[in-house]
């Protein structure tokens, strides 16, 4: 069953550009994994040091599986410092039917 992933994360004071680095270097990597459905990174607007991951995965053993990778071991591990608390992951099912919206990447992050 397929299950969506929402985290928050907040970045010490300092780290809030740095941490946005490191979040941005795991999206390709994480929407080329098999198991991988959707994996989109936001941050708020009106608080720069906020962090929010929307990813969604064909199921938890796949999830769990992306977890172990190296990678995405290493990247939590470096993240570690630059938080405040934890990273906060939420799990949610969807209880809709998906809607799928195609857009241009430019035109989105125009907006």
């Amino acid at each position: 069953m397929p299950i969506t992933k929402i985290m928050f994360i907040r970045a010490k004071s300092g780290y809030e550009e740095a941490l946005g680095r490191l979040l941005g270097a795991m999206v390709l990597p994480s929407r080329a994994d098999s198991g991988c459905i959707d994996y989109d990174l936001h941050r708020a607007i009106s608080d720069p040091a906020l962090w929010f991951i929307y990813q969604s995965w064909r199921s938890e053993e796949g999830f769990n599986a992306y977890m172990k990778k190296p990678a995405i071991r290493a990247c939590l591990r470096d993240a570690r410092h630059m938080v405040e608390a934890n990273m906060n992951l939420h799990p949610f099912k969807m209880i809709s039917q998906p809607m799928r919206r195609h857009f241009n990447d430019e035109d989105a992050l125009a907006a």
